[in-house]
């Protein structure tokens, strides 16, 4: 809005010079020649056939003539000026706005980006852990960093919808990307909630750690896919892929952010090289 404002009283500002100049040209066409000397009379024979001389102009006339024209030929060259100024400003005003504008959009995505690496290490260090102890407690630790890890996925995505405008339209193209990571943390999250009782339910009995995760694997297996080595077509790695394909997305906007940048910067300071 207030972009919008400030462009309305630029070109106010340059209709009103326009509009002041032609008006002094209108003023000087049609009132101009009455403030130039009148010229004599024309030239009427003498009775004997002689020309009567014609006699030279006042003065004070041609002085006041010389003053007029000399007054106007400088309202007009500060009128040209005057619009002229106006125009460079504009174009400068206009630049600084943009090079705010993706200076901005850089910041906004490279914190997107921290957050997400921060999500994909805390879900890796859950896994790592999750194979290494295969504790009840442990999967009760873990379902918890999993839980904080899904929550700040969520949030993100929204984020990135609502940012999608001043990421000039990539914010909602990212957030699709971040649509299976979410459901994949979700439904580990469902399984283990469904299936907690069971497992303390064994820990009362003194079953073992073996007969625990035994049991987690045949009744949680998006949580064991998590846990597994195996690669293509399976949940994980379609989660891994995608997370690293909205960690792309968002590295390209910056680098092409601050290109667009850097190239208005040699517009508005072309002296810096």
């Amino acid at each position: 809005m207030a972009k919008r404002s400030g462009d309305g009283l630029l070109w106010l500002y340059l209709v009103a010079i326009l509009g002041s100049a032609s008006l002094l040209v209108m003023a000087a066409w049609i009132w101009g020649p009455t403030l130039l000397p009148v010229p004599a009379a024309a030239e009427q024979p003498s009775s004997i056939g002689v020309p009567a001389p014609r006699p030279p102009p006042h003065p004070a006339a041609v002085l006041h003539s010389t003053i007029v024209t000399e007054s106007i030929k400088a309202l007009l060259q500060l009128a040209v000026i005057g619009v002229l100024g106006g125009l460079a400003k504009y174009i400068f005003d206009r630049l600084q706005a943009a090079r705010l504008r993706w200076e901005a959009a850089i910041e906004l995505q490279k914190e997107l980006l921290r957050r997400l690496r921060a999500i994909q290490a805390q879900v890796g260090r859950a896994r790592e852990t999750l194979r290494a102890d295969r504790s009840a407690d442990n999967y009760r630790a873990q379902i918890r960093e999993l839980m904080e890890a899904r929550s700040s996925l969520s949030a993100l995505s929204q984020e990135l919808v609502v940012a999608d405008e001043a990421m000039d339209g990539r914010g909602k193209p990212i957030a699709g990307e971040l649509e299976q990571p979410v459901g994949f943390l979700s439904q580990i999250i469902h399984e283990w909630t469904e299936k907690n009782r069971i497992v303390q339910s064994m820990q009362q009995k003194g079953r073992d750690a073996r007969d625990i995760a035994d049991t987690l694997a045949a009744e949680c297996p998006r949580l064991q896919e998590l846990c597994d080595d195996r690669g293509v077509g399976t949940h994980r790695a379609e989660f891994t892929d995608r997370l690293e394909s909205a960690a792309r997305q968002l590295l390209q906007g910056i680098i092409e952010v601050s290109v667009q940048r850097t190239r208005n910067m040699r517009v508005v300071q072309p002296g810096r090289g």
